[in-house]
């Protein structure tokens, strides 16, 4: 079995082409040597198809056998995406990004993997103390949670949460996830919960004894942002989400799809051509 430090992960429902902008640019950033990258498909056979067909055979496909969706399901996802890549590959750690994150220059994964520094750090992301949201949900949930894990751990202060859009499991998260049950049900669907996954996986690391690590400025990270990432690269910036950016337009607003969709490749073939990479035509 073929063996590598770190294993990116790539979840997505669709946006196949997106899908394959994105692991271009995972490959392009981070060594061979080390890294190896596969796309997690919720629950869509033509979009694993599709990918399959159009990637080398070093990129594994992973397609679940149910839509889970957003919210818990991506960790539902997120844990069974682990267990198949396990039967695999030997990996050490696990990187999951969604389809609108962008590696923006070389050595994302060492600048990743510089952060863990000691074996108590289970979770590398950037990391918010407290979203209002995720605390009012777990106040409001926290007993049919401790239902089925027991005591909230005191180190975890409620709505601590990282971004979805890249947040790095070590091995020794993984290690403890599957020792505790986290990787098989009830856990693994987390029906009792309705805090998704980037609030879900901070819980879960502080129940497993294990601390977040910030990802610091090389990761920039957020929900909605209204700002420009072309030259973020500049500034050390290694890892862009979400490139889905309306920068044009307050981010309340909404731009009509066909704007949308060229801003976004505005933006992507303006990396591409920093990879030495052909522009994609907008259609």
């Amino acid at each position: 079995m073929e063996s590598c430090d770190l294993l990116v992960c790539l979840r997505t429902c669709g946006n196949v082409d997106w899908v394959l902008d994105t692991i271009d640019s995972v490959l392009w950033s981070c060594s061979p040597k080390t890294t190896r990258v596969m796309v997690a498909v919720d629950g869509v056979p033509r979009v694993a198809r599709s990918l399959s067909a159009k990637l080398s055979d070093s990129v594994l496909v992973y397609l679940s056998n149910k839509r889970h969706g957003w919210g818990r399901g991506l960790w539902t996802l997120l844990g069974k995406s682990v267990k198949w890549a396990e039967q695999r590959l030997r990996f050490n750690h696990f990187l999951s990004i969604d389809s609108d994150t962008l590696f923006l220059s070389r050595g994302a994964d060492a600048y990743l993997l510089s952060k863990i520094d000691n074996e108590s750090i289970g979770l590398v992301g950037r990391r918010k103390a407290k979203n209002e949201h995720w605390s009012a949900v777990f106040r409001k949930e926290r007993g049919r949670i401790e239902q089925f894990v027991g005591k909230t751990p005191s180190t975890y202060k409620p709505g601590e949460n990282v971004q979805g859009g890249a947040m790095l499991l070590t091995r020794k998260f993984l290690n403890t996830l599957d020792a505790r049950g986290f990787f098989a049900p009830p856990l693994l669907q987390a029906g009792f919960t309705t805090m998704a996954d980037d609030a879900l996986i901070v819980l879960w690391c502080r129940y497993c004894g294990l601390s977040v690590k910030p990802a610091g400025a090389g990761v920039v990270s957020t929900w909605y942002i209204s700002r420009d990432p072309r030259g973020l690269e500049k500034k050390g910036v290694k890892i862009f989400h979400p490139v889905k950016v309306r920068y044009r337009v307050p981010p309340v607003a909404h731009l009509a799809k066909r704007d949308y969709q060229r801003t976004v490749w505005e933006m992507r073939n303006y990396f591409r051509k920093l990879r030495g990479q052909k522009p994609l035509k907008f259609s």
